[in-house]
């Protein structure tokens, strides 16, 4: 959310950062939902796209991966 101006995480900014009283908006770049919530679809969409997570040629296990040193060098 925009604390005072700046684009900052909430659970992040201290009270002693902040002098007088606190101005709250929703982030400038994103679309309002309601109150300070923002419509995420934008977000979800481009995350996607970039597909950051991790990816293999190898068959899906029956169970789960398992990892070896080898394999992490």
């Amino acid at each position: 959310m925009n604390i005072d101006g700046l684009n900052t995480l909430a659970c992040t900014k201290a009270m002693s950062e902040v002098s007088g009283a606190v101005r709250v908006y929703p982030l400038p770049h994103m679309a309002v939902v309601k109150d300070l919530v923002p419509d995420l679809t934008n977000f979800y969409a481009q995350h996607a796209s970039i597909e950051p997570w991790l990816q293999t040629v190898s068959p899906t296990p029956q169970k789960e991966w398992k990892q070896s040193h080898a394999a992490s060098s």
